[in-house]
């Protein structure tokens, strides 16, 4: 559920496509290794994405991946272990519900204190509501004219 859900769609987490792109971009950097000169552009349905597009895609991974990981460790700090609190770090990033260990199917997000709630509320921003978009309205230069 991580990766699940359609392009355009209000679904969490990483989106198919953008999964997709990812992937073909790391492939095409693998290829690049033993092709020096080779010019591969990632492509789609047999069309070519955008180089900006690719950056932009790889740029969205590395910073769901380092919120996931910031966010674990921070809600590791309580009495969490590192499952539950990679999970839950997960779980509220996606936007989709239980983790594991004590935020399970039959467990819940209460043990965890006030901010450490905050910490998924904030993850659940930046999942939901896109990480550029946050980032941009965070941004000052977006409150100049």
């Amino acid at each position: 559920m991580v990766i699940g859900g359609c392009a355009g769609s209000t679904a969490a987490g990483f989106k198919i496509a953008r999964a997709l792109i990812a992937w073909r971009a790391a492939m095409r950097e693998v290829r690049l290794t033993y092709r020096l000169n080779s010019v591969i552009s990632v492509s789609v349905d047999g069309t070519s994405v955008p180089e900006d597009s690719v950056r932009g895609v790889v740029a969205l991974f590395f910073l769901w991946i380092i919120a996931w990981i910031v966010g674990a460790l921070l809600l590791s700090i309580g009495e969490a272990d590192i499952l539950t609190a990679g999970t839950a770090s997960i779980a509220t990033l996606s936007n989709i519900g239980p983790g594991l260990g004590m935020v399970g199917p039959v467990g819940d997000f209460a043990f965890f204190s006030d901010w450490q709630k905050a910490v998924m509320i904030l993850l659940m921003w930046l999942g939901r509501l896109e990480f550029f978009a946050l980032l941009a309205i965070m941004h000052p230069r977006f409150w100049r004219r």
